[in-house]
């Protein structure tokens, strides 16, 4: 389970449907996108923000949506099933 600093996809959707795409190259463009300014805004952010963070998550299941959340993750937290943080870690972090 993650705690996830995402983006959104539905707009990087939509802009590259504007743009006259559809179907697969809509969603590969959007991929792209999504990896583009993901990288961006994580270069932006203090490296101290999120060194104890990762980039790199993975939601266990195929298909267009859960690539572009995978891409789309600036930072998060990498938490197990079987032992969650409590309230109060999660909302002193």
């Amino acid at each position: 389970m993650y705690l996830s600093m995402d983006q959104g996809v539905t707009q990087f959707l939509r802009s590259a449907e504007n743009r006259g795409l559809s179907g697969k190259n809509a969603e590969n463009d959007t991929i792209n996108e999504l990896a583009i300014e993901t990288n961006t805004l994580r270069e932006a952010l203090h490296k101290s923000l999120i060194e104890d963070m990762t980039s790199d998550i993975k939601l266990g299941t195929h298909g267009y949506l859960p690539e572009a959340y995978e891409v789309g993750n600036i930072a998060s937290f990498a938490y197990s099933l079987t032992d969650l943080p409590s309230n109060d870690m999660l909302t002193n972090k």
